[in-house]
């Protein structure tokens, strides 16, 4: 399921070591306290992931994890 990869990858990428504490309706800036590097750290393993290219994305479109969940499922 996406979400549960995006959340694993996001928990990861911050250090948390449990995905269920990321929420979907989570600010990665506010919330997740996440930088562009970050984003851009979990988008690569995303692309890892499912084979796909993201590097162009303009990434202020991500402001909350839906955001970026809803985009993947557009997509894949």
């Amino acid at each position: 399921m996406i979400t549960d990869v995006v959340k694993g990858i996001i928990a990861e990428v911050i250090g948390h070591g449990d995905p269920n504490e990321v929420s979907t309706s989570m600010d990665f800036e506010d919330d997740l306290q996440m930088d562009e590097d970050d984003l851009v750290e979990v988008l690569e393993a995303l692309e890892a992931e499912y084979d796909i290219d993201l590097v162009n994305l303009d990434y202020s479109q991500f402001k909350k994890v839906k955001h970026l969940i809803s985009y993947l499922k557009e997509i894949l």
